[in-house]
């Protein structure tokens, strides 16, 4: 069979929309994709403007902000044999970690490429070598598949740039790397980068690539007044009469003032916010929105930069969501924000804006009741079965942070006895709750302490500087509310002891002539978990490093406080 040169496939360039060529051309395995067979738009009729966006070469980014499982992925998933067949030059796409990439491509590009059998021509004829997880070698073009490091955004020049969920990548400013790689073909007016992501942070990577564009929302048609109308489960905006758009419910509550979630999944139906007009949670009610739907601008910007955001509504019950929101609302009063976050975020597709009750939390962390000439005494503890790591250190401005004391006690009973022998006051301990949290949880609440979880991957979370008024990026997280009414917060655990080891090579961080802390301290080392991503491990298994992690938890407890910038 003869192969297509880049020059013959450019000559045969099929000039329909995305969405339509691959109607004809694109056959989805039943592996990877809910909806196999041939691809229909018609299905999921918001993805049309951002594929015509692709398309138009007068629009340099598309970014679409989307709710999940909403067919978002489709998107790259589409253009790029589009692009191999009909527009050919080297494409990368980035995803957040290595792992992601590989299934990715063994789970759904590569599957489709070799299910559509017009695809076929294009594909390499060593597909041992040219046909891999990281890479495929088209006849037409190359696609560089890779993970979100410094390293593998360098050199290569790109003229499709796709970004995958980006409110995810651990390095944010990565963002800017990604885009760097399409500045020469920028030059020549045919670069195209892609950005397709949930949202994470107010102000983060994600939501600052969208907001640089003209945003475009996803609306639709009120059946009834034929008015137009967001597609938003909540609208507070309505028309004289109109006491509530968007999802409405019976609300009734418990008697803990808790919502009856069963109550309103009953219950649900959406209101028009113009006539009041109540549709029920149905397949022809989406269908309708799906014939009516369309995109209506809301903030203008650049032409140059297009972003398009839908939320769940577009194709998930209102029963589910309604379910999610009065859970996460439920839990929210209780002081745990992390379900109505992933909600804000996931089904609303929109980002999460840090909320007051949260600030107020960590002010009363940072009140301290302590002179400023004698420094702050910190207390951080590491639970094991039947015993307690101990540290207290002395934190003074411009001195080294003095170890008070260091050890190992039985009973809690002596943790209070080495408080009040060192002056520390009870909003002054960090215990961590990585075993037996919920023990942890309530000495926290019984004594005023804070838990502190080490996070399971390496990650940054945003918040609010008040001095400045400005969100920054720190390692460490929203406090969370335990159910025995403490809180506790997720940390970094590698930044924290990157800063402390460099604390003890400049000489600020003294120890108390304790060798068993010594011992502790050099329990691990920093080993490469993956390509380009560093982490602290333990030399051999069975080694102790508790002193290591209480003096890590000193770190964070420290930049808490206002201590440590």
């Amino acid at each position: 069979m003869k192969l297509k040169t880049a020059a013959q496939a450019w000559q045969e360039r099929d000039t329909r929309e995305i969405y339509e060529w691959a109607a004809e051309n694109i056959n989805l395995p039943s592996s990877g994709y809910a909806i196999s067979g041939r691809f229909n738009v018609e299905l999921s009729p918001w993805l049309k403007r951002p594929f015509e966006a692709i398309k138009d070469q007068s629009i340099r980014q598309v970014n679409c902000r989307k709710a999940v499982q909403t067919a978002g992925s489709l998107i790259s998933d589409i253009t790029l044999p589009w692009i191999v067949c009909n527009s050919p030059a080297p494409i990368m796409l980035t995803m957040q970690t290595r792992p992601d990439v590989k299934d990715h491509m063994e789970s759904r590009i590569q599957p489709m490429l070799t299910n559509s059998p017009s695809l076929r021509n294009y594909l390499p004829a060593d597909m041992k070598t040219h046909f891999t997880a990281h890479r495929i070698f088209f006849t037409t073009c190359n696609l560089f598949a890779n993970s979100a490091t410094k390293s593998s955004l360098q050199s290569k020049s790109i003229r499709w740039k796709i970004n995958d969920e980006i409110w995810a990548w651990e390095d944010q400013s990565l963002i800017d790397d990604a885009k760097k790689r399409t500045r020469a073909y920028e030059k020549l007016g045919n670069s195209k980068i892609i950005n397709i992501s949930q949202c994470g942070f107010a102000n983060d990577a994600e939501d600052t690539e969208f907001r640089r564009g003209t945003q475009h929302d996803w609306w639709t048609r009120c059946p009834s007044c034929k008015h137009e109308m967001p597609l938003e489960v909540r609208i507070d905006d309505c028309e004289e009469g109109i006491e509530k758009g968007g999802l409405v419910f019976d609300k009734q509550l418990l008697d803990n003032k808790d919502i009856n979630i069963p109550r309103a999944v009953e219950t649900v139906r959406y209101r028009c916010p113009h006539c009041g007009h109540e549709m029920d949670d149905s397949q022809r009610t989406r269908t309708l929105w799906k014939q009516a739907g369309f995109y209506k601008e809301q903030i203008a910007a650049t032409p140059l930069i297009h972003s398009f955001r839908w939320n769940a509504l577009v194709d998930l019950s209102f029963q589910s969501i309604i379910g999610d929101f009065c859970f996460a609302y439920n839990e929210m009063r209780r002081g745990i924000f992390e379900s109505m976050i992933k909600f804000k975020q996931k089904t609303e597709a929109m980002p999460w804006v840090e909320k007051k009750e949260v600030e107020q939390v960590e002010i009363t962390i940072q009140a301290s009741d302590e002179p400023i000439e004698g420094g702050t005494n910190i207390c951080t503890i590491d639970k094991q079965q039947g015993h307690y790591w101990v540290e207290v250190r002395n934190w003074n401005a411009n001195q080294p942070v003095r170890q008070l004391y260091f050890g190992q006690v039985a009973e809690e009973e002596e943790i209070g006895e080495i408080l009040t022998q060192h002056n520390v006051s009870n909003n002054r301990v960090f215990i961590d709750r990585g075993y037996k949290p919920d023990d942890v949880d309530q000495l926290c609440a019984a004594n005023q302490w804070f838990g502190m979880k080490g996070a399971t991957v390496s990650r940054m979370w945003r918040q609010k500087d008040r001095r400045t008024g400005l969100y920054v990026e720190r390692p460490y997280g929203h406090p969370t509310k335990s159910r025995h009414g403490g809180y506790w917060f997720e940390y970094n655990a590698n930044i924290a002891k990157d800063i402390l080891f460099a604390k003890i090579k400049a000489s600020e961080w003294t120890g108390s002539g304790n060798t068993i802390y010594g011992k502790h301290l050099a329990a691990e080392e920093k080993k490469e978990s993956m390509q380009g991503k560093w982490e602290w491990r333990k030399k051999y298994q069975g080694i102790d490093n508790h002193g290591l992690d209480t003096s890590a938890m000193q770190v964070i407890a420290a930049m808490m406080l206002g201590i440590l910038d």
